[in-house]
């Protein structure tokens, strides 16, 4: 069997409590055998509270964002947007507690520091050299990123709970910072301080078309894989970039 990941694997876990990723140490664990092949379930110690939680789905987990990766990044200009960047310099030891150090890619200059690992996602842009994950009995096959900028949050048919983390964010974002209300104070998320015109804005923001929509890292990609014609989707939680020695 092939699992995803490594056992005592360093990764990320997006906790729903905390509304955030968070570094823990995973740990491969036995539940059975199917066709001849061990069942294997992901559980994650988080190393900030040491706490153990066991049968954690793919989604939830991520491998931890290495120098020189390509991310996207998510900015609070123009009313939100995902801007494409890179994880750069040496990333001290508490990165993935505090913030990685990621170059925007806009003028190749502005890096920023200490920015949260819940504010990023991997990017593959087109021709990306790729591997997706196909369970236990193919584990990760090589393939290629063949579709634009992804842009489609999971769909609800994928799991109620990809929409509840998305809007977790959302309100986590909302909560954090948002734009400027027109007398110039703080808009907040219960809306207790808005204006008919903030009530407007604060619709814009949560409306189906708004960017902020897009937060979710729950995204899919349009790749193919090495060996067939039709390309598909998967979601990015099951890619990783392919590195060819």
């Amino acid at each position: 069997a092939c699992p995803a990941y490594n056992n005592r694997e360093e990764v990320e876990y997006y906790s729903k409590t905390h509304r955030c990723w968070m570094p823990a140490i995973l740990h491969l664990r036995c539940v059975g055998v199917k066709n001849g092949l061990p069942l294997v379930a992901y559980d994650v110690r988080v190393c900030a509270r040491k706490q153990l939680r066991r049968g954690v789905p793919l989604k939830r987990l991520r491998s931890v964002l290495s120098r020189g990766e390509l991310v996207d990044a998510f900015s609070q200009r123009r009313g939100g947007a995902w801007l494409p960047g890179r994880i750069v310099g040496a990333q001290p030891s508490c990165a993935k507690y505090v913030g990685y150090r990621v170059q925007l890619e806009e003028d190749g200059t502005e890096v920023i520091d200490r920015m949260p690992s819940m504010r990023l996602r991997r990017r593959f842009p087109i021709g990306s050299l790729v591997e997706v994950y196909r369970g236990a009995p193919q584990g990760w096959v090589p393939a290629v990123v063949v579709g634009g900028e992804p842009q489609r949050v999971c769909s609800d048919s994928d799991s109620s709970t990809d929409d509840d983390m998305g809007g977790s964010l959302i309100r986590r974002f909302m909560q954090l910072r948002l734009p400027a209300s027109a007398d110039g104070g703080d808009a907040t998320m219960d809306g207790s301080n808005l204006t008919c015109g903030d009530a407007l804005m604060r619709r814009a923001l949560l409306g189906p078309q708004s960017p902020l929509r897009r937060v979710s890292p729950w995204i899919k990609v349009l790749i193919c894989e090495e060996g067939r014609e039709e390309p598909g989707v998967v979601p990015l939680y099951l890619l990783r970039p392919r590195f060819c020695l």
